[in-house]
């Protein structure tokens, strides 16, 4: 009954917010409450509506041959980096990225609690 509440409440702050930024805890709320009722796709359905609201889109069926190309091309740019290279990189400040990041790492999260599925972000 308080999933319910707590989920009917967060559609609300969604359905009523004016800006991404005024929707964002309501996203990580509604999240946090479908994974507590263990209801793990729709924690991720939720999670990905907000990452491409963010400018983070993820396919809903990835191809192997999209994802090893990801793959690759950031092995290349880290080619050659130390720990101290990336280290001293500059600190991100863009609120969109941090918050997709933060994201990302509560649907990993989600994946590794629902008995090791960290597949549904392949």
């Amino acid at each position: 009954a308080n999933f319910d509440r707590c989920e009917s409440m967060a559609r609300d702050v969604l359905a009523n917010s004016r800006s991404l930024q005024d929707s964002l805890q309501a996203y990580f709320t509604l999240v946090e409450c479908q994974c507590s009722d263990a209801r793990y796709d729709d924690a991720l359905s939720t999670g990905f509506e907000a990452l491409a609201k963010l400018g983070e889109p993820f396919p809903k069926k990835p191809r192997i041959v999209s994802v090893a190309g990801q793959f690759f091309r950031t092995s290349r740019m880290l080619k050659g980096k130390a720990n101290t290279d990336l280290l001293a990189l500059p600190r991100m400040t863009d609120g969109d990225k941090i918050a997709a990041m933060r994201l990302m790492t509560t649907l990993w999260l989600v994946c590794v609690v629902s008995n090791g599925r960290e597949d549904l972000l392949l």
